[in-house]
């Protein structure tokens, strides 16, 4: 078996690279959808939160001293 990666477009898959195979060959498609994976990847980093280094805790008078 020989994994090969293609694009779909008008309701046709083309192969991104030769294949030696003969017509009427089976195949077997998989659609990967990269943006739904980023987006979880994204909610996950979001759901964690960053640790921006240290944090300055001053109380509201001294942050907006005039």
């Amino acid at each position: 078996m020989k994994r090969v990666k293609g694009i779909y477009k008008n309701r046709v898959v083309k192969l991104l690279e030769e294949v030696e195979a003969e017509d009427g060959s089976e195949v077997e498609v998989i659609f990967t959808n990269h943006s739904q994976q980023a987006k979880a990847r994204q909610l996950q980093w979001l759901d964690q939160g960053f640790h921006l280094g240290k944090s300055s805790r001053l109380p509201r008078a001294e942050l907006h001293d005039r």
